[in-house]
C-alpha cells in the first residue's frame, strides 16, 4: 500500500509545484506589465509638467530668460545638432574670465528647462566661468526624436556633445559639464560614449558637476518598484525593462553610466540626498563607494 500510495502523492506534489510555479510567473509578468505601463507615463515626452508658479528665479519651474530673471546681459544661440538646430543661452561670467579657454554646459533634468540652471549659473558666473544652458531633443523649443521618448542619456548625449563642439568653435577647450537629475545621465552617457570613441575630441573636461544624477535607470526603477512595495522587486524590474525595449525599441538597462563617471579622471562633484523621492541616493552613494573606495554609513 505505502508503494502505491507513493506515485500519487508524487503527482500530486508535483502538479502543486508547477501551478505555485506557474502562478509567480503570472505575477511577475502581469507586475511587469504595470511597472512597463507606468515607466510609459513617465518616459514619454509630454507626459509630465512642473508648476510655473514661482517668481524666484532659483526655484524649479520659474520661466524667464537671464535677463528677466537677473538683469544681466546673454545671447540666444544655437548649435546644431543630430536632429537639427539647438536653441541655447550663452550667459558670460561676471568678471574678468579665469581663462579663456574655460567655460561651463548646463543640462537640465527630465521635462525641465534652461532656466532650472540659474543656481548652478549664479556661481559658476561669479567664479568667472561663462554658462552655455542648453536645450537638448524633445524639449518644447527643440527638434522632437521620432520615438518621443526620454531614453536617459542614449541618445540625448549627442546634443551634449554638439553642445561642447559649438563651445570649441567659440574657442573654448576645456568644459565643465554641470548636470542634474536626467542631466545627470545625459552628462554621464557622454562620458561614457566619447571615451569609447576612438577619435581625438577637441576638447577637454576638466570637471562635472552633478546633482542628484540618474546614473542607473534600472537602479531608478527598482527603486519605485520597492517603493510600491511589490514582492520579488528584483525579478519583476529586468522583465519590466525587456518589455519596454521590445515594444518601444530602446533598451533602457544600456543606460547605466556609474562605471564612466567613478573612472573619470577630472574633478568630481556630486550633490544628492536621501530625500529625493525620483532618483534614488543609493546611486551616489554607489558612485562615491567606486570612486574613492569610501565606505557609506
Amino acid at each position: 500500500m505505502t508503494g502505491s500510495n507513493a506515485a500519487p502523492r508524487r503527482r500530486w506534489w508535483l502538479r502543486g509545484l508547477l501551478i505555485v510555479i506557474l502562478l509567480v510567473c503570472a505575477y511577475i509578468l502581469g507586475a511587469a506589465f504595470f511597472v512597463r505601463s507606468v515607466l510609459e507615463k513617465v518616459l514619454f515626452v509630454g507626459n509630465l509638467s512642473f508648476p510655473t508658479q514661482t517668481h524666484d528665479p532659483y526655484q524649479l519651474g520659474y520661466r524667464g530668460d537671464p535677463q528677466q530673471a537677473f538683469g544681466i546681459a546673454f545671447e540666444t544661440v544655437h548649435f546644431t545638432g543630430e536632429l537639427g538646430e539647438m536653441p541655447a543661452w550663452f550667459v558670460p561670467p561676471a568678471k574678468t574670465a579665469i581663462s579663456p579657454e574655460i567655460a561651463a554646459i548646463y543640462v537640465h533634468g527630465i521635462a525641465g528647462h534652461r532656466e532650472d540652471g540659474y543656481r548652478h549659473m549664479s556661481v559658476l558666473r561669479e567664479a568667472g566661468i561663462p554658462v552655455l544652458l542648453i536645450n537638448y531633443r524633445n524639449d518644447d523649443n527643440a527638434p522632437q526624436s521620432s520615438d518621443g521618448i526620454y531614453s536617459f542619456g542614449l541618445s540625448e548625449w549627442r546634443d551634449l556633445d554638439s553642445a561642447a563642439r559649438y563651445l570649441r568653435q567659440r574657442g573654448f577647450k576645456r568644459l565643465i559639464i554641470a548636470g542634474e537629475s536626467l542631466g545627470g545621465a545625459i552628462t554621464g552617457a557622454f562620458l561614457k560614449n566619447i571615451e569609447l570613441q576612438d577619435r581625438v575630441r577637441p576638447y577637454q573636461i576638466e570637471a562635472l558637476l552633478l546633482d542628484s544624477p540618474a546614473l542607473s535607470f534600472a537602479m531608478v526603477v527598482r527603486h519605485h518598484i520597492r517603493n510600491l512595495h511589490l514582492p520579488l522587486s528584483g525579478l519583476i524590474e529586468p522583465v519590466a525593462l525587456k518589455l519596454f525595449a521590445y515594444k518601444h525599441g530602446t533598451d533602457l538597462q544600456q543606460a547605466d553610466s556609474l562605471n564612466a563617471v567613478a573612472n573619470f579622471n577630472g574633478r568630481l562633484f556630486v550633490s544628492h540626498g536621501s530625500g529625493d523621492r525620483i532618483v534614488p541616493v543609493n546611486i551616489s552613494d554607489t558612485l562615491v563607494t567606486s570612486r574613492y573606495n569610501l565606505t557609506i554609513i
